[in-house]
């Protein structure tokens, strides 16, 4: 388990960082943000590039020998873990560079768009990449659609909390209710894709053990999950109905979002077996 703890942390972080950044990318590139809001916006978004350093960086503990880590390179096109970690640094590269116009050259208003829109999709190809990077056939419990399922809705709820952090006192009465509304869909699809996720692996079978063997206390991990999910659904919608949005209750969310996803991510390795054993 502590050997994949590395992953665990940037899979997370990565996922929240993304789907923070795409949500906020696309309120900036449709001009849902008021003009005099764009720009500090925009300068907020260093910490979404601080959070995908962080990721990268931690994924190299999981090596080996990091300081081999740049060899991974060479795989682009052969293997979808290079894929991963190229487009993830280009993704980093985008949302950093748009940042450092945001505040030095705030007058380069094309390059910023195009760094934009490049951070956009190389998040989402960023995603793609490292759902495939788990979906190899010789591991029947991560070769299924659940997989991709779950890091996407991870990045659709976390970043929404965070979107709505850094947006906090910038962003409308539309916008919010827009990351409000992705968040909570994504909080929905989360739950849903755990649920047919348990199910499906309880069917998956070897000659010697099976995924629920192979992870002490797996049913006491699930429905903490679970009842962390529930929590944050009812914290969320409290803050929805009373119309009291506070920092302190989003960060609160997003916590319980993180630990609840964290500790599905730990079983998600856990219950890591290879076909036929």
């Amino acid at each position: 388990m502590a050997k994949d703890f590395p992953l665990v942390i940037f899979t997370l972080l990565q996922q929240m960082a993304t789907g923070g950044f795409i949500i906020l990318a696309l309120l900036l590139l449709t001009k849902a943000i008021d003009q005099n809001n764009r720009l500090q916006l925009s300068k907020r978004l260093l910490v979404i590039v601080i959070l995908s350093g962080l990721a990268l960086m931690t994924s190299t503990l999981h090596l080996g020998h990091p300081f081999r880590g740049p060899n991974v390179l060479f795989g682009l096109g052969r293997s979808w873990l290079s894929n991963e970690v190229i487009i993830t640094g280009l993704f980093f590269g985008s949302v950093a560079s748009y940042w450092l116009m945001s505040w030095r050259f705030p007058e380069w208003a094309n390059l910023k768009q195009l760094s934009l829109i490049v951070g956009l999709l190389s998040g989402l190809a960023g995603l793609s990449a490292m759902s495939l990077t788990y979906m190899i056939y010789t591991v029947p419990v991560w070769d299924t659609w659940h997989t991709a399922a779950s890091f996407f809705t991870t990045a659709l709820t976390a970043g929404a909390l965070l979107a709505l952090l850094i947006s906090q006192s910038l962003a409308g009465e539309k916008p919010t209710q827009f990351i409000h509304l992705v968040g909570l869909i994504g909080l929905i699809s989360c739950a849903l894709v755990m649920a047919m996720q348990a199910q499906y692996w309880g069917g998956v079978s070897s000659a010697v053990t099976t995924p629920v063997e192979q992870f002490p206390g797996y049913a006491s991990w699930m429905l903490t999950r679970a009842a962390l999910l529930l929590l944050a659904a009812l914290v969320w919608l409290a803050v929805l109905i009373t119309r009291k949005t506070s920092s302190f209750v989003i960060f609160l969310t997003l916590a319980l979002v993180l630990i609840a996803e964290g500790m599905g991510r730990v079983v998600f390795y856990g219950v890591h077996m290879t076909a036929g054993l």
